[in-house]
């Protein structure tokens, strides 16, 4: 049987963060969540006889990495062996002439400067373990990382952002394996405030793109995406080191 991992998760209580907790656990991994919200983990919890370990937290806040460093140590003698950085928000939408720099502050402190926060601590953390496989990091990133969305700029500059920051890990950590990982059009909470809530701040055709996805049932269902996302925390191949990739390429992982 393959080694048994521990990943931490951030963003995970509902979606794409939840259904990846979920894919690594049926496989007998160990998880570590950080989230604002924990009641959907704490029920999920009871299930799976002390493989998860729930933070409640702010994934700006370099503390609760390090509590999670020591919650993993205490409760499963276990290094953390992968990340996934999956908190993330879409707000501010809004078009440029309306731009706020405080709104755009904080949409980069959630979608980037929360991730570059934890570095320093769990940096060292991973290059410390003995793991047979080099550590990995997953950043959750966006097609719209490199493609303009009308009222997404905050989005979509921050996501840029953090593709190149998956460059920069690529060349200064060269054993870890760090990915930026489009996961495609996703049926989530923030695709239903896209068609609901965003419509007079985005160009019409492109909104019309999005509730058309979801009329003929076209969104990517969760749990396929996270079962792409899991086998990559697990086993990505080091050579792809600081790319920007598709989930789509590589379902046959």
């Amino acid at each position: 049987m393959a080694e048994k991992q521990a990943i931490l998760i951030t963003g995970a209580s509902k979606g794409l963060g939840y259904a990846t907790v979920k894919q690594l656990l049926d496989q007998g991994h160990h998880v570590v969540t950080i989230s604002r919200s924990t009641s959907s983990l704490d029920t999920l919890k009871r299930k799976v006889e002390g493989r998860l370990q729930v933070i409640q937290g702010d994934v700006s806040d370099a503390d609760v990495y390090k509590q999670a460093i020591g919650v993993a140590s205490l409760a499963w003698d276990l290094a953390l062996t992968g990340i996934i950085f999956n908190a993330g928000v879409l707000d501010p939408v809004t078009k440029l002439d309306q731009a706020d720099a405080a709104d755009w502050a904080q949409c980069f402190q959630t979608n980037l400067f929360s991730i570059v926060s934890a570095l320093p601590v769990m940096l060292p953390h991973l290059r410390s373990g003995n793991a047979a496989e080099k550590p990995k990091i997953l950043l959750i990133s966006s097609g719209a990382a490199t493609g303009s969305y009308q009222g997404w700029s905050a989005y979509g500059c921050a996501k840029a952002a953090l593709n190149h920051l998956a460059q920069d890990l690529g060349v200064e950590e060269p054993d870890i394996t760090t990915l930026a990982v489009r996961p495609g059009v996703v049926a989530t909470d923030m695709q239903r405030a896209i068609r609901e809530q965003h419509q007079s701040a985005m160009n019409p055709d492109q909104h019309k793109k999005f509730t058309k996805l979801h009329s003929d049932g076209e969104l990517l269902d969760a749990d396929t995406v996270a079962a792409v996302l899991s086998e990559l925390v697990l086993r990505a191949d080091h050579r792809l080191s600081g790319q920007f990739i598709d989930w789509a390429d590589y379902k046959e992982l």
